[in-house]
């Protein structure tokens, strides 16, 4: 498997990544008391946005309108792949024998002890097939299957403040009675690393050209990470950034 393994590093003012609420606080996430950290889901996040965004810009409405409506599949009474899958339910050893590896998110989603309704396999199928043909599901994962980027943790290295806060009320454009409390950021960050690994063969030509342009927008224009974005918190611009591409996995050991 041809891998891509890529070392960015952001400088982040002041950063605000919520680890929960104790004695009126918003305390920021950590490892322990000390070591604050942005989680991998907050970045990938973040990053899948901004991918979801270059994607529209790239394509039809349709293609569009599928993604955002969340690839519902069609009520189909058949289709070619359930004659494999019921030889499958049969024969354990007729799925060992293909190499596919759409079909084989077919066959991890579905039943073998016993087989399924045809109608429904087939939904399911198209579901699974608008997913896979979608690069931003390839590149971040969806309901059927696992992504090709895989990110790390960041830990912090800035120093621990505390801002007064209080709760707006949208409606009336007045605080709240009682919405006073004070949240905790971390402040001046330079080289915040984040590691991530990318799968060439997993994503596809499509989903590869969508992360390479996510890469360069985040070059040039920088994001927004963790909460209180609206009161300038969370700005991080990316300083660095190093890949290195793998033809086979076992080369990295």
């Amino acid at each position: 498997m041809k891998v891509r393994l890529y070392n960015l590093k952001f400088d982040i003012e002041n950063v605000r990544v919520g680890g929960g609420a104790r004695d009126n606080v918003v305390t920021a996430l950590s490892y322990g008391e000390d070591t604050f950290v942005i989680p991998l889901t907050s970045w990938k996040g973040v990053f899948r946005r901004i991918s979801e965004g270059i994607f529209y810009s790239m394509t039809d409405e349709e293609r569009k309108k599928r993604h955002i409506e969340g690839h519902v599949g069609e009520g189909k009474s058949k289709c070619e792949e359930y004659e494999v899958y019921t030889n499958c339910v049969k024969d354990r050893g007729e799925c060992l024998k293909r190499s596919d590896r759409l079909f084989n998110i077919i066959i991890a989603n579905s039943k073998l002890a016993e087989t399924e309704k045809e109608e429904e396999f087939c939904k399911k199928v198209d579901e699974i097939m608008q997913e896979y043909n979608c690069p931003i599901e390839r590149l971040y994962g969806g309901r059927y299957f696992a992504s090709s980027l895989t990110f790390s943790d960041s830990v912090l290295s800035g120093r621990l403040t505390m801002r007064n806060r209080v709760v707006i009320d949208r409606k009336t454009k007045k605080s709240k009675e009682g919405g006073l409390f004070s949240a905790e950021s971390i402040y001046n960050n330079s080289n915040v690393e984040l590691k991530i690994i990318l799968r060439e063969d997993v994503a596809g030509n499509e989903a590869l050209e969508i992360w390479d342009k996510t890469l360069e927008f985040i070059k040039e224009i920088g994001i927004f990470i963790g909460g209180s974005k609206s009161t300038g918190l969370g700005y991080a611009q990316l300083k660095d950034i190093k890949s290195k591409e793998i033809e086979k996995l076992t080369d990295v050991f």
